[in-house]
């Protein structure tokens, strides 16, 4: 009877310990799962493990490349021309890598793993950053995006405040999940900025930097729709 009520108790401990335990991890200190979904993310990269990188995202960042890959489908030249620089970029990109049947059965979340394994996706500068600074409002947050060299002049007081790339969280269930699309925001008014000083045609100078992007061509004409609606 004794030995009975002794395994209660310690099976009682372990029970509240691990609701203490999961309970801190989720509710007190998020900024832990946030830097935790960033390193899964980074992770996966470096392992090629592109639908685990994948799952990291949330669902606005899988619904904008779910978008996309219905431009790469099924838009034309005057629809894509009027479109942002990153979005025409990835769209045109994708046609350059992509055949239909490569396509035909993804969604966008497994297209955005896709994009990763063709290096379509800028994976490079995000593998070497870390998150720094975390801000938390609700489901919400925001981190700071720094490599270790930023890092650095950061804490030398040599750059701070805007200067500082940020990238956002959500909360979705009980996980933290990467938004990329605040990134493609920004890139989008610095290479649009940069073009503008050049006198350079937008559409022309993206067409231009597919082509000189090495591997096979799989479609001749970029700004024509891989595929039919009906």
């Amino acid at each position: 009877m004794k030995h009975r009520i002794e395994c209660l108790r310690w099976l009682l401990f372990l029970v509240t310990f691990q609701f203490f335990f999961f309970s801190c991890a989720t509710g007190e200190k998020p900024e832990v799962l946030i830097r935790q979904t960033f390193q899964t993310y980074k992770n996966a990269i470096l392992h090629e493990e592109y639908h685990k990188a994948a799952s990291c995202l949330d669902s606005k960042t899988i619904a904008y490349y779910g978008s996309i890959l219905e431009h790469v489908r099924y838009s034309d030249s005057v629809t894509i021309g009027s479109m942002a620089i990153m979005d025409k970029l990835a769209i045109l990109m994708s046609r350059s890598v992509f055949t239909k049947q490569d396509i035909s059965e993804v969604n966008g979340e497994s297209f955005f793993a896709l994009l990763l394994s063709k290096n379509v996706v800028e994976k490079e500068s995000m593998v070497s950053s870390l998150i720094g600074e975390v801000e938390i409002d609700g489901n919400f947050a925001i981190g700071e995006l720094l490599t270790k060299e930023l890092e650095k002049k950061k804490k030398e007081g040599q750059v701070k405040g805007e200067a500082i790339p940020k990238v956002q969280f959500y909360l979705e269930g009980e996980k933290w999940k990467l938004n990329l699309t605040s990134l493609m925001e920004k890139v989008n008014v610095v290479f649009r900025n940069m073009l503008a000083k050049k006198g350079a045609d937008e559409n022309k100078t993206l067409y231009e930097m597919v082509l000189l992007e090495p591997g096979k061509l799989n479609n001749k004409n970029l700004w024509e729709p891989l595929m039919n609606r009906f």
